[in-house]
């Protein structure tokens, strides 16, 4: 779903030169995944709710706001882990961490 939603917004905002940058890194007792686009970032206004249920920034029809929602669920209540965003000078970061097994 992060995937998507950062081609998606790549696609949408006509980026000249689109990249995705995946980074995976071991911290202490976390596997930490981060995923960055160079898409702008995400308006600040909007930051703190977009892993809420039903809030989209896309179209009905492109969008149910369930996405990042249940990303979140699954990553934090079945994985054990946490995902946050946060903006960066090119865009945005999706910071993924599960806990080592």
């Amino acid at each position: 779903n992060v995937l998507k939603n950062a081609e998606d917004v790549i696609k949408e905002r006509h980026i000249k030169y689109p990249h995705i940058f995946i980074h995976i890194e071991e911290q202490e007792e976390w596997h930490v995944l981060s995923i960055e686009d160079n898409a702008g970032g995400i308006p600040p206004h909007i930051l703190p709710y977009i892993f809420e249920p039903y809030f989209s920034t896309k179209s009905e029809k492109n969008g149910s706001g369930l996405g990042l929602y249940m990303s979140k669920t699954i990553i934090e209540e079945h994985c054990g882990g946490m995902i946050y965003a946060e903006n960066t000078p090119i865009g945005a970061r999706f910071i993924i961490k599960l806990k080592e097994e």
